[in-house]
């Protein structure tokens, strides 16, 4: 048998350049939230409520950062200082018949991590210079824009349209936004690109 020809490995261009990366431990609160009690409706209300902030969070971001290299992503860690998983596993166990019906929550805190990376190396060099003024641009943006679709309304109106789209629109049909806060930036990973690049 003949050796059967291969083709040489394709390189990615990007794998050893540096990149910034923070991240934002945020709180939302809201009023007129329904609650699932089912674990796949409850999965697609936080997906619904990750991509809506992530499209918010992007909207300044690809503004001021349109030349730079950039990813965001969104993770909700707990409703109401429940971890997600907690909740989920919960309502797996519990009898179909013995969940309590959904209800509308007085008041919702949705707490998640606000990520955001950045390729800043140097084309030459392929080392990240001045990171800390990057990450510092980096987090005013996002935490402005979020603010500002929140004001606008465009937050909500991309929740819910999010939310009808998925089936589930009726668990945010009468939802509010009363607060946000974005904790103030502490830590900058400076890495070689990590694997939340694809």
């Amino acid at each position: 048998n003949a050796p059967t020809k291969s083709s040489a490995p394709s390189i990615d261009l990007f794998e050893n350049l540096e990149s910034v990366q923070i991240q934002i431990p945020s709180k939302l609160t809201l009023k007129g939230v329904k609650i699932p009690n089912d674990p796949i409706q409850l999965d697609a209300v936080v997906s619904t409520f990750e991509g809506s902030i992530k499209a918010s969070a992007m909207v300044k971001l690809r503004i001021k950062r349109k030349n730079g290299k950039l990813r965001i992503r969104v993770v909700v860690k707990s409703i109401n200082g429940e971890p997600i998983d907690k909740i989920r596993k919960k309502l797996v166990s519990t009898n179909v018949v013995e969940r309590h019906l959904q209800q509308v929550e007085e008041e919702t805190l949705i707490e998640y991590d606000l990520i955001v990376e950045e390729i800043c190396a140097d084309e030459t060099t392929g080392v990240c210079s001045n990171t800390k003024a990057l990450a510092t641009e980096l987090y005013n943006t996002a935490t402005e824009s979020m603010r500002e679709q929140i004001k606008s309304g465009a937050f909500l109106t991309q929740l819910q349209t999010m939310a009808t789209t998925l089936d589930i629109g009726d668990f945010v049909a009468e939802t509010s936004v009363q607060a946000s806060d974005f904790i103030e930036l502490v830590e900058v990973l400076v890495d070689s690109l990590s694997s939340f690049y694809p």
